[in-house]
């Protein structure tokens, strides 16, 4: 099985991994003081969606520092999850945390994945519903990021992020131009705004995640080695 870390900015991702770790009993804070590090072991956990909080109670609150100008992190044994927080307040061992903005978390693959560079111009053919022609389905090309028998990521532009709603389901028409007899069903699982060099230029765009219904067969997967 192959594990890597995957960066999140997705608001309902992050508010799902905090929910299920409210349980968690290794659940830490840390805090770093030249070259002694600090942890705080986290004894309750609250999420407050309506003001992007979270609360905690740790231990050792005495030698918490909540007003240091030292960053202060987070961990969850969920996935491994890591991230930096923005302390609020402290009254004694409660203290208040603003919801972190990114997370890093461990993505546990059981396929193995193959990135590709810009310069490959690896593609992918989606059909996407379009509401604004009362549910008519049009096809659109994006260039692939990396790929897996179980899904794949793909670069989306400003343009056509409109098309992408988490929760949304598409259909793999096409790879590298070769049509698929029976697509694939594919459902978006994340959305990460990322930047990059094409042509001497430094652009911006979307990464979206894409997690297939079905294993991709491996002699579709080999269509993508053609030019």
């Amino acid at each position: 099985m192959l594990s890597n870390y995957r960066t999140s900015k997705n608001f309902s991702e992050i508010v799902k991994i905090l929910h299920q770790s409210t349980t968690d009993k290794k659940a830490f804070l840390w805090q770093n003081n030249g070259e002694k590090r600090y942890v705080f072991e986290i004894k309750d956990l609250a999420v407050n969606e309506r003001f992007n909080t979270f609360q905690v109670k740790i231990n050792n609150y005495s030698a918490f520092k909540h007003n240091s100008k030292k960053p202060t992190y987070a961990k969850f044994s969920l996935r491994e999850t890591v991230f930096k927080v923005e302390v609020i307040s402290q009254i004694s061992e409660n203290i208040s945390l603003s919801l972190p903005y990114e997370v890093k978390a461990l993505e546990l693959r059981e396929n193995p994945r193959t990135k590709f560079k810009p310069s490959d111009k690896k593609s992918v053919s989606l059909k996407v519903n379009v509401q604004v022609l009362m549910g008519a389905t049009q096809e659109f090309q994006f260039q692939i990021i990396d790929v897996s028998s179980g899904g794949l990521s793909i670069v989306v532009s400003d343009k056509d992020i409109k098309y992408f709603e988490e929760g949304s389901f598409f259909e793999i028409s096409k790879l590298q131009g070769h049509f698929i007899k029976e697509g694939y069903e594919v459902e978006m699982v994340y959305s990460q705004r990322f930047r990059f060099k094409s042509q001497g230029r430094i652009q911006s765009a979307y990464k979206i995640g894409l997690k297939s219904h079905r294993l991709i067969d491996q002699e579709h997967l080999t269509l993508l080695n053609s030019d």
